[in-house]
Order: structure tokens, then sequence, then C-alpha cells
């Protein structure tokens, strides 16, 4: 059981493990499952501020059951990071920064999709924090314009989160080479890191129950 939303496509994630998928996880979700027969759950996405999200009680208590629960790229990765001494096994490089307290609030994480189709709405701030350390790293961008346009994004609220709103707030802000570097760097050079970290997660659960 699967449980992915904006972060991957059912499409992608079917041709990397064959399994049951659904929605992002809410609380009540995983006892459900779990009393359906369910013993290996994939955690990538699940809800945050809409509907009450999966609780460490109903984790410790799948663990305790017997199930084998991965976490990554959102409140997967997030929840791995907290009962990862419970064994939940987290995969991926957000469920690090997490762990090893990098970022530390699910702000980093969150976004706004389609409820329809899953469709990411705004951008989440890891993604831009990944995009951003890869342009620095290549030479594209500078150090002072890096931090000018990781700062701009940070104080937005998550759901205004885009190029094109970054790109205004450093305008406004009197910082017009960044704001046009930021909406080229964001549009063109995105690092979709949640989507990678879910893959992963797929990789590792095919490896493992085979």
């Amino acid at each position: 059981m699967v449980y992915l939303g904006p972060s991957l496509s059912v499409a992608r994630a079917q041709t990397i493990l064959d399994a049951e998928y659904r929605p992002p996880i809410r609380r009540g979700d995983l006892p459900r499952d779990l009393a359906a027969g369910f013993r290996v759950f994939g955690i990538v996405d699940g809800v945050f501020h809409q509907d009450l999200s999966v609780s460490v009680r109903e984790i410790r208590r799948a663990i305790e059951a017997g199930a084998k629960l991965y976490g990554s790229s959102s409140m997967g990765a997030l929840r791995a990071a907290e009962t990862y001494p419970l064994g939940m096994e987290g995969i991926g490089e957000i469920y690090r920064w997490y762990r090893e307290e990098v970022v530390d609030s699910d702000d980093e994480v969150a976004l706004t999709f389609d409820p329809e189709t899953g469709r990411p709405l705004s951008l989440p701030l890891v993604n831009v924090r990944a995009t951003l350390r890869e342009a620095l790293s290549r030479g594209s961008l500078e150090r002072g314009v890096h931090d000018a346009i990781l700062k701009a994004t940070v104080a937005l609220p998550f759901p205004r989160r885009n190029p094109e709103n970054i790109r205004l707030a450093l305008h406004e802000a009197g910082m017009k080479e960044a704001a046009e570097r930021a909406l080229a760097v964001l549009s063109r050079d995105g690092v979709d890191l949640k989507a990678r970290d879910a893959e992963a997660l797929l990789r590792r659960i095919a490896e493992a129950h085979a």
C-alpha cells in the first residue's frame, strides 16, 4: 500500500512498483488498511492542514502489529524522521534533512494541489532549496543571489510559492537582477526533489518485498 499524491504521478509510480496506490494519507487510513490485511506501507504524501494527519501513535501501533513502514518526500519524510527509533524506515534526502534538523517545519514540504488531478499548484520549499543548491554548485548562481531568492521564498506563505510570485517579491524589494534570475532558474532548471525521493522509496520497497 502506497499513499501518494502530488509528489509523483501514479502512472510514473506504477512503472517502478506494482502496488495498491491510495490518495495522501490522513488520520484513520493506516489502522483501516492494516485491518484490511496490508502489511507493507509506503507513505509519501499526506494531508497537513485540511484534515487530521497520520499520527505517531498510528505508526507505532502498525509497527507493533508487524507492519513494515517506509516514508519519504513529504508527510512520509516527516513521520519517518520522528519514528525511525520505532522502526519506520526513512528514504531520501528530504528525510535526511528532517532527521539531521537541516529543516524542521512541515512548511518545507507543504504545497497546494488540484484535488482532482493531484497536480501541484505551488512549489514546495525543499524543491526550491534543491534547485538553488544545484545552480550554485554548477556556478550558474552566485551565493548572494542564491541567498536572496531563498529568503524571498521562505517569506512567502506556502500556497503562494511559485516562480512568478518569487520574482515579484524580489522585484518589489528592489532586487531586479535576482528577480529575473529566480524566474529563469526555478522555471527552467527546477529540481523535483520530492519526486526523486518518492521514486527512491518505491525502488526500496520493490527490492525489499519483491
